[in-house]
């Protein structure tokens, strides 16, 4: 979808196909039957049910496509962040093929069972089945941002992808690689917390430029972070400035910061508090491009690896209707 594009989730339209309810599932996801069991005890008879299990790393985003195209134009994405984003843009490519009535009636429903769980920590509703289902009921929802982000494959093919809450250059793109790469195996919380170590310990500031409508910034970084969300790796509140709702993407740049000063601030980001220090600074974009000046930077996007630096992002203001509201309303508008 174009920036032509941008407006047409957003525009009204008669209100068909509310029936119809897609819920894609992380194949992972513990004690699934009995889940399955609750989510149609709380919806049924209101709304018909449709489920879809991923099995494997992208696969939610075809099944979203796949349920968009057929018509089902509500769905509930249960895992974590990743899965929310394979969901997000599965909708985005279906609405393609979509007509402006069909496409505003798209909505995106929320239950964080994921390690992070960081983009629905924007929403303020508990997360229950009870909260989403009366969201859907009453179509209780709130039009937000995207961006988009292109860059480079692993296999060295250029891509592009959408995403909802933050894209992390750098220290959190290694952390993102690392886990990637260990044994499917091991429990998340165990290898999120081994690769935060073993990056802490071991990373070096890269030498990145980065090229906005009205800024040309050059220097070493531990990590620039994009966010459209406040809240990246398990709850640390990294972007206080972050507004899901302003149309820009909000940008932190760290750079020549030791490890060491990183921890020291840790209780401040876990607040969501601005930090003030001569290498950190904070500014908004609707536009930016990344260039490595060594070696390509790993990118970490909802807390998923998918390729390297050189990077162009772009916001996508308005875009999707995600059921519930807003942490603190008066601060979106």
């Amino acid at each position: 979808m174009g920036k032509a594009d941008a407006h047409k989730l957003v525009i009204s339209g008669p209100d068909r196909n509310r029936s119809r309810v897609a819920v894609i599932i992380h194949g992972k996801t513990s004690r699934l039957r009995g889940l399955c069991h609750r989510l149609r005890e709380q919806f049924e008879p209101d709304f018909q049910l449709q489920f879809y299990l991923t099995a494997h790393p992208g696969h939610g985003e075809e099944l979203a496509h796949q349920a968009v195209l057929s018509g089902q134009f509500q769905l509930i994405a249960i895992g974590g962040d990743g899965t929310v984003s394979d969901v997000v843009n599965g909708m985005i490519r279906a609405s393609e093929a979509l007509d402006e009535d069909r496409c505003c009636q798209l909505r995106l429903g929320i239950i964080a069972k994921g390690s992070g769980n960081d983009f629905i920590r924007n929403m303020n509703r508990p997360n229950t089945l009870q909260a989403l289902y009366e969201d859907v009921r009453h179509d209780n929802h709130q039009v937000v941002d995207i961006g988009q982000l292109q860059f480079v494959r692993a296999d060295e093919i250029s891509a592009s992808r959408y995403f909802l809450n933050i894209a992390d250059v750098g220290l959190g793109g290694v952390v993102a690689h690392r886990i990637s790469r260990l044994p499917r195996w091991i429990p998340s919380l165990i290898k999120y917390q081994f690769s935060i170590l073993r990056t802490l310990l071991q990373y070096k500031h890269q030498a990145v430029t980065i090229e906005g409508k009205e800024m040309v910034r050059t220097g070493k970084i531990l990590a620039l972070i994009l966010a459209n969300g406040k809240y990246f790796g398990k709850g640390l509140g990294i972007a206080p400035f972050a507004n899901v709702q302003d149309g820009k993407i909000s940008a932190v740049w760290i750079g020549n910061v030791s490890i060491m000063e990183y921890l020291r601030y840790l209780p401040k980001i876990r607040k969501c508090q601005p930090i003030h220090h001569p290498e950190l600074h904070y500014f908004h974009c609707e536009t930016l491009h990344i260039t490595h000046l060594d070696q390509p930077l790993p990118i970490d996007l909802d807390g998923e690896f998918i390729g390297y630096t050189p990077a162009t992002i772009d916001v996508f203001p308005h875009h999707i209707r995600v059921f519930g509201t807003l942490t603190d309303p008066r601060r979106q508008k």
